[in-house]
């Protein structure tokens, strides 16, 4: 692979050296497409994105980068602030997922970030995933908001005030959303929970 750190050092990148690491085949990522849809604001698939790869500035991976500082959560005070521990096993993560949990009707189990998006992949209809999708997107970028709060403004945010704020994100993609949802019991439940107008399916045209 191109070291593309010393060309940038040497100031001598080039058009060949790019269109050759363009050449490469890199492995494709089944979340990709998940988070990177025209429905979810990029800025937070950045930080979701940020998150899967395992670069978010929590102290686990400050102090792996050099910096010797003491590490506590932010939101419970009872733990070493890992990025498993904020975004799932937190006090304040896990009754924001309880929430979700219980607007869809089901359980979640999680072992690491990928587990999420075996969520979105189940058989929703498209509007429904659209909306799960951005419910978990604007979810993750809650606790990282609410951490940062606590952290630096000393302010504490209450869960059902992420709730609220990650239900109005979450009504505004997906009324907005040009998918449609199926005519089941199960998409009004779940898009009544969110907050979302069901956009019906188009007749089917008979010629």
């Amino acid at each position: 692979m191109i070291n593309f750190y010393k060309s940038i050092d040497d100031g001598e990148l080039n058009l060949k050296q790019a269109y050759q690491f363009k050449l490469q085949s890199h492995p494709e990522l089944s979340w990709a497409k998940t988070i990177w849809n025209s429905d979810i604001p990029p800025s937070k698939s950045l930080m979701v994105w940020r998150l899967t790869q395992n670069k978010i500035p929590t102290y686990e991976n400050l102090m792996e980068r050099g910096f010797q500082i003491p590490s506590v959560c932010n939101l419970c005070h009872n733990s070493i602030e890992t990025s498993f521990h904020l975004f799932f096993s937190c006090c304040f993560a896990v009754k924001l997922w309880y929430w979700i949990a219980s607007s869809l009707n089901t359980y979640f189990q999680f072992t690491s970030v990928d587990d999420i998006w075996s969520i979105c992949n189940r058989s929703w209809s498209p509007q429904c995933k659209i909306a799960i999708t951005t419910t978990i997107v604007f979810l993750l970028n809650s606790i990282w908001y609410a951490r940062n709060e606590a952290r630096f403004n000393n302010n504490y945010i209450h869960w059902k005030s992420a709730i609220s704020s990650i239900i109005s994100s979450t009504s505004l993609a997906g009324c907005n959303t040009k998918k449609a949802s199926n005519n089941s019991i199960r998409d009004f439940t779940i898009l009544n929970a969110f907050n979302v107008t069901i956009r019906n399916p188009r007749a089917p045209t008979i010629t």
